[in-house]
């Protein structure tokens, strides 16, 4: 249970579905709440501020939480810990202030428009000097902005129209994105003009060794084991699939066999291998970082890991693994 809510912190492409929930629940308390006592505009222009606010405020919120749990863990990378608590911090601080600001817009008092405008200008730009790919986020506060400034009836339920066609859009895509397995890289750094050009070829994949999201492995495995999918579903039969294993000094997988060939390429550290029903040391062969192995399927094999280790796994699914000893079986075989 522990292991599944640590992946759920650590993946921030679950967070942007969560944010525009929030948004949205606070969103019909303001209208069920005040729709007897405030004008219509008053109300349109409180939700669509906290709707600014509170989407990026929450994100940011798990951005910091995500960065905070891989700290705990030891999965964050070396020399970005300040870089990514000022992403968190440069945008908690305005989203929430605009946030806030919803209360006095929902007052009697509520036709401070620079105020308004000043604090979700404030937001827009932030998110948009962390790169430009985030300018779907930062469009609610722009939407607020131009509500906030707009003279003319038809052009203010114009405005309110837009930002409510394209908060729906934006949900709905992110509810593909959080089915799609993905990782949202994007809200945690800035973006180059390399990485723009690269995501603009349909079915291109790349993932960095700085945005590798470790989560646990599968109870199948000893106990110690954390799994990165890289591409593909290791479960699905016929699949290609990539994914990536680390592991710490001396774990071990006793004698075992797959249905499937096994392709293993040695990332970091040091994976010392041998074959048979029964570990003999004296038969095994080191293999360091770099090097590659195919291991039949139906072959029974051990391994025991030198200092901590990281393996890349390829091949077609379904992935499984079958003990030679049952008494090697971890007591639970329920994948998560």
């Amino acid at each position: 249970m522990i292991d599944r809510l640590v992946a759920l912190v650590v993946d921030e492409g679950k967070w942007l579905t969560l944010s525009m929930t929030v948004a949205g629940a606070g969103i019909a308390l303001i209208i069920s709440h005040r729709g007897a006592t405030l004008p219509v505009r008053h109300r349109i222009m409180a939700a669509m501020n906290f709707a600014a606010g509170a989407t990026i405020g929450t994100m940011a919120f798990g951005h910091l939480l995500a960065v905070a749990t891989k700290l705990a863990l030891g999965t964050l990378r070396e020399g970005s810990l300040l870089v990514f608590l000022a992403i968190g911090i440069s945008l908690l601080v305005p989203s929430w202030m605009v946030t806030l600001h919803t209360r006095k817009l929902l007052g009697p008092n509520s036709e401070s428009r620079g105020t308004t405008v000043l604090l979700n200008a404030w937001l827009a730009i932030t998110l948009l000097a962390l790169g430009l790919h985030n300018l779907p986020l930062a469009a609610p506060a722009l939407f607020t902005i131009a509500y906030r400034v707009h003279s003319g009836r038809l052009l203010g339920w114009a405005i309110a129209s837009l930002a409510v066609a394209f908060n729906v859009g934006l949900f709905a895509a992110s509810l593909v994105f959080l089915a799609s397995g993905q990782s949202f890289e994007q809200f945690s750094g800035i973006e180059t003009r390399a990485s723009s050009a690269f995501a603009q070829h349909p079915g291109h994949v790349l993932v960095l060794a700085d945005n590798t999201t470790w989560g646990p492995a599968s109870p199948k495995l000893p106990p110690g084991a954390q799994f990165a999918r890289v591409v593909g579903d290791p479960s699905k039969p016929g699949e290609p699939y990539v994914f990536r294993a680390k592991l710490p000094d001396g774990y071990s997988v006793p004698p075992h066999w797959h249905p499937m060939d096994e392709h293993v390429t040695v990332i970091k550290g040091e994976i010392r291998l041998g074959f048979g029903t029964r570990i003999d040391t004296a038969e095994m062969r080191d293999l360091p970082a770099g090097s590659y192995t195919l291991l039949p399927k139906d072959v029974p094999h051990f391994n025991i890991m030198k200092g901590e280790t990281i393996l890349q796994f390829h091949g077609i699914g379904p992935c499984d693994i079958t003990y030679v000893n049952p008494a090697d079986v971890p007591a639970s075989r329920v994948i998560r």
